[in-house]
């Protein structure tokens, strides 16, 4: 007969045991189509997790060597310490997002969608509350018409000889994404109103590993409904608060410069 410690370990060997089994059917479920897991930091800190490419329309690509099989697909992205987007990058660059409310929708719970994909449009009418399968959907239909379509932009004053040619370049970028989403999403002065932008989006996108270009502040306005032109004001962190004027020229580029 076994001794009562002798037996201990066999109960603790059998529930390990059946832990490990459990651990691998929830692995393999989550590489088949992930699902079984739970989405948190530490998950998305231990990607990827397998070789090779993710199946088809697999909802975490990000958890293989070899990224997505898919073209266009959805990818998840801490952009800053209170924020966890759902993300699709478009054809002509640009980046849509969904809020998950720090993963609660990637586990059974809601994020907050705007309908019409300018997270700097507030407005009761364009937030909706989703679940994740309803925000993947509203990711991956969404289309850039002719009014989404980005246009170039030029800067007036050429470049900022304080600046890097990659700082340059990044800084450049910025102001063509800002102008464009004024324009696109008609974010016009009513009621002299200043449309506050998602800094910690903007940071995220174009200064990485520039953190002193990083924006603490910013915000834009066309000067006249469904107009061209309009104003960009910056508030860098490590200070100044520079402003610059932009408008479309007869070509159908955007034309900026500090105002």
């Amino acid at each position: 007969m076994p001794s009562k410690k002798s037996a201990r370990k066999q109960r603790e060997k059998k529930v390990d045991d059946g832990e490990w089994r459990a651990f691998i059917v929830a692995l393999d479920q989550f590489k088949k189509d992930g699902t079984g897991s739970h989405i948190e930091d530490q998950l998305l800190k231990e990607f990827p997790l397998f070789h090779g490419k993710a199946p088809g329309s697999h909802p975490y690509p990000q958890a293989f060597t070899e990224g997505a099989t898919d073209k266009i697909h959805c990818y998840i992205e801490r952009v800053d310490q209170d924020l966890v987007l759902l993300r699709r990058k478009l054809p002509s660059g640009r980046i849509i997002s969904i809020d998950t409310c720090d993963f609660a929708m990637l586990n059974g719970g809601a994020g907050v969608a705007h309908l019409n994909m300018n997270n700097g449009d507030n407005r009761v009418e364009n937030l909706k509350s989703v679940n994740e399968a309803e925000a993947r959907k509203l990711l991956m239909d969404f289309e850039e018409g002719e009014r989404e379509s980005h246009r170039k932009a030029i800067n007036l004053d050429q470049a900022y000889p304080n600046m890097s040619k990659e700082e340059n370049q990044a800084h450049h970028a910025l102001m063509e994404y800002i102008a464009n989403e004024c324009i696109i999403n008609n974010l016009h002065r009513a009621e002299n109103d200043f449309h506050q932008l998602n800094v910690p989006k903007l940071n995220a996108m174009f200064f990485r590993g520039m953190p002193h270009l990083a924006l603490a502040e910013a915000y834009c306005f066309l000067d006249e409904d469904g107009g061209n032109e309009g104003m960009i004001r910056l508030y860098p962190r490590c200070g100044g608060n520079p402003k610059y004027s932009f408008g479309v020229n007869d070509s159908g580029e955007i034309e900026y410069g500090g105002a």
